[in-house]
């Protein structure tokens, strides 16, 4: 059981598409030289998952970068006054510039509040992180990049996805910081 989850994590890292990879960190190392926001959302795991990578923006790669997961009182307010699917974009109607970027990250790709933020930025200034479907809402949302996990175990998928940010922000740092 522990060998195959071990392979099956190895085998989903190794069929990423790493060319999709680099534009990701493209479009945040362009958000750094615009002097812009990132922007991170994710629901359960994916909004742990937007916290580290906000987090190792900010620290490794001098990025300011935002999850907004972890604005609890204000999403919980945005959700309780005007629907779930708006806990994103409540905050985004405020403090949303016109160059910032959007990191959506969702397994399943189907999550409401996430589309919602997703479609509040334009193609070009947005990434996805998702599962192996690419016929959900947002695994067909056009976006900049879009990197898609080949594994149908939402537990492989969350962690390629720290896999995947860690190299984003291992990519622009060595960009932004030498």
């Amino acid at each position: 059981m522990v060998q195959d989850y071990l392979s099956d994590t190895v085998m989903a890292a190794m069929g990423i598409d790493l060319s999709e990879v680099a534009k990701c960190a493209e479009m945040i190392y362009d958000a750094w030289k615009q002097d812009a926001s990132v922007w991170i959302v994710g629901n359960g795991g994916s909004a742990s998952t937007a916290g580290h990578f906000a987090n190792d923006l900010v620290k490794m790669a001098r990025v300011k970068a935002f999850s907004v997961a972890d604005m609890t009182p204000a999403v919980m307010a945005y959700g309780n006054d005007t629907g779930w699917d708006n806990m994103f974009a409540g905050v985004f109607d405020v403090m949303m510039r016109p160059q910032d970027k959007l990191v959506a990250i969702s397994c399943g790709g189907r999550s409401g509040n996430v589309i919602k933020a997703a479609e509040m930025f334009r193609w070009e200034n947005r990434v996805v992180l998702t599962g192996d479907k690419r016929d959900t809402p947002l695994g067909s949302m056009e976006a900049f990049a879009t990197v898609f996990v080949p594994v149908s175990d939402i537990r492989i998928q969350e962690d390629v996805h720290v896999m995947v940010c860690h190299m984003i922000a291992g990519m622009v740092a060595e960009r932004t910081c030498g």
